[in-house]
């Protein structure tokens, strides 16, 4: 979508337009900030370092900012036009995926759910990755089946000129199921979720900073701020950042001594 925030929001919203006001938010007021990725790039540097170092709770953050940024790198390969950054793109995306699997793979599951020193912290986050996935699905749902059943194309598909919104195929196809199945392993106490929890919520909380963000910037440089969308986000967002550092405060220690790669 192009065009202003402003001209894009209107009182009477109906949830299917929500991802287009998003969009405009970022068309409007993203241009002039960095982009959730390159906060994602500089998370990268500093959570990197200090689990090289041996923080456990450095590496459960890192784990969802590579999360973070092989989601967005899929729609940068995939759906944006061709282009002399192509070959970048590819390769982060390619470094990332094997990045992520690595991370996952050769962690002590079992040391990290120990690790955790208090229960009620993980199984509310747990709960708040069923329902904020749920309630996704539902809010992209309410504008595909529609268009599928009326055999029209979707609001959002049309604004973005691309053949079908990528995000819908990601969240519904994977990252929707993963953070409802990480949930459910949590409370069912299954190692793996304890690892993964976090990333999830980092992975959250990294979409919803850029438009908590937009407002601010365009009320700075004299644009209509559209906080209608932003403020339910923006405050979403908040409560997730305090969510998960309870949760990771709740993690035993700062050493990654219970990983099997790092001894």
């Amino acid at each position: 979508m192009q065009g202003s925030a402003g001209a894009a929001f209107h009182p009477a919203l109906d949830v299917p337009q929500i991802e287009l006001v998003i969009r405009a938010l970022k068309d409007a007021g993203l241009a002039h900030i960095p982009s959730g990725v390159t906060y994602a790039n500089m998370a990268w540097l500093v959570l990197a370092t200090l689990a090289l170092r041996g923080s456990l709770r450095a590496y459960l953050l890192w784990l969802g900012v590579v999360l973070f940024t092989v989601y967005n790198y899929v729609i940068y390969a995939f759906s944006v036009p061709f282009g002399p950054l192509f070959p970048l793109w590819v390769a982060v995306l390619g470094l990332c995926t094997y990045a992520l699997i690595g991370g996952v793979v050769s962690a002590d599951h079992d040391a990290i759910r120990a690790g955790y020193t208090a229960s009620r912290p993980a199984r509310v986050v747990a709960w708040v990755l069923i329902v904020a996935a749920g309630l996704f699905a539902v809010l992209w749902l309410s504008g595909d089946v529609p268009a599928l059943l009326s055999g029209t194309t979707p609001p959002s598909v049309a604004a973005m000129g691309v053949p079908t919104n990528p995000v819908h195929v990601l969240d519904l196809a994977f990252f929707l199921p993963a953070a409802i199945l990480t949930g459910a392993m949590v409370l069912q106490r299954v190692p793996l979720g304890y690892s993964l929890a976090p990333a999830f919520m980092v992975f959250l909380i990294l979409s919803g900073v850029p438009i908590l963000i937009t407002p601010l910037v365009q009320h700075a440089i004299g644009q209509p701020a559209a906080w209608g969308v932003a403020v339910p986000i923006g405050t979403f967002t908040v409560a997730l950042t305090i969510l998960l550092a309870w949760v990771t405060g709740s993690v035993r220690g700062g050493t990654r001594s219970s990983s099997r790669d790092v001894q």
